[in-house]
């Protein structure tokens, strides 16, 4: 006596149902966890990797303003001009200084997801910049002494302010390089668990359907025979 002989019609058709309950609950979990690590991704990409990659660019851009000012304001003879000149180096200064807090602040923040030369980097580029703000102000000091000092200006410019911003223009690169780097990487891995994910959840579609198939196809057949072999039953 077989399985299915030995079942009622009720015990058939339930058996039949809950097998595709069953399906249908192992196809919403697979699917559900896909979504969970797709989701962790993407997460990682917008709440952590995108701000940290918006603020390190915005500090290559900044560092770069900075250059331009604090060599403009050597430039420029006119004392207001001049004055002008200052004022938008130290406007810049302080919006540097501004996000290289923002983006210490998002690394301590995140500091489960960041990796060892972003960490690294982060703090040479804060030891760097107290080095290239004080060689500036040492620059300008020297510029303030006026033409007398002017040879001895541009030789520090040369020798000391340019080399020191330089190493800073360098490291913020890095670190921006770097980021960008981890967001395509984290892009990539995306684009593979979406594919992984919709290769799964077909796969297990196909055979749930044609289990489905097979089961509905033995559980009409032993019912017909049933009823077939007996009416009263």
């Amino acid at each position: 006596m077989t399985l299915g002989s030995s079942m009622n019609i009720a015990h058939r058709l339930t058996f039949g149902f809950g097998f595709a309950v069953l399906a249908l609950i192992i196809l919403s979990v697979v699917s559900i966890q896909g979504v969970i690590h797709l989701n962790d991704a993407l997460s990682f990409i917008v709440e952590i990797n995108a701000p940290e990659t918006d603020i390190a660019n915005k500090m290559v851009e900044t560092a770069q303003e900075i250059r331009v000012q604090y060599r403009q304001t050597l430039l420029d003879e006119a004392p207001g001009a001049k004055a002008k000149s200052l004022e938008r180096l130290q406007a810049a200064q302080d919006k540097f200084q501004k996000y290289e807090i923002e983006l210490n602040r998002l690394f301590e923040k995140n500091a489960a997801d960041t990796n060892a030369k972003e960490r690294e980097l982060s703090s040479q580029i804060t030891s760097q910049y107290s080095l290239a703000f004080a060689s500036i102000a040492k620059l300008l000091e020297l510029d303030g002494k006026g033409k007398t000092a002017r040879e001895e200006t541009l030789r520090y410019l040369s020798e000391n302010t340019s080399p020191a911003m330089s190493t800073l223009n360098k490291l913020l690169r890095e670190l921006a390089n770097e980021e960008e780097k981890l967001t395509n990487a984290t892009a990539s891995e995306v684009r593979k668990m979406a594919d992984t994910l919709r290769t799964t959840v077909i796969s297990l579609s196909l055979v749930t359907i044609v289990l489905l198939i097979l089961f509905g196809w033995a559980i009409t057949r032993s019912i017909l025979n049933t009823l077939g072999s007996d009416p009263g039953e």
